[in-house]
């Protein structure tokens, strides 16, 4: 996923992206499921949670980005936090998703950074927002999984 960097985060209440109907790529139906759990449901309803998972996100980073000195390093741990969900925002708002770009967003590291006091290695790491999840192409007609 491609990264773009911002000075600040932002201080409006506005949300970073705003999407139009979630969903994946015409003519291919995804589904979805925590890892193992469940029946596979329809990866619309994913793209759905997970929009409003990362706005819940951003507002909470941006809030304590705000509330924090310039030269504290946890404010540039914040806005690497915010980038990094504002560019996932914006894969979900693209008109097509791909199963391997749905897994990589699950799988994906969000605020990690190699510029940190050693009292904080552990959030410069980074974290996952996300459970484990399994996406698979809906079978076709015949039965037969695709991909």
């Amino acid at each position: 996923m491609a990264h773009s960097r911002f000075s600040r985060c932002r201080t409006s209440n506005r949300q970073p992206v705003d999407a139009e109907e979630p969903q994946a790529t015409p003519g291919v139906p995804i589904l979805y499921r925590v890892r193992g759990q469940g029946p596979f449901k329809p990866v619309e309803k994913f793209i759905a949670l997970a929009t409003t998972h990362l706005r819940e996100r951003y507002e909470h980073y941006t809030r304590l980005c705000d509330h924090t000195a310039d030269t504290a390093w946890e404010k540039r741990w914040y806005e690497c936090m915010c980038d990094d969900i504002t560019a996932t925002l914006r894969t979900l708002a693209s008109l097509s998703i791909e199963l391997k770009t749905l897994s990589e967003i699950v799988h994906n590291v969000y605020g990690g950074t190699s510029d940190y006091p050693l009292d904080m290695e552990g959030y410069a790491k980074g974290m996952r927002l996300f459970a484990d999840m399994e996406f698979r192409q809906a079978p076709d007609p015949g039965g037969e999984p695709r991909g």
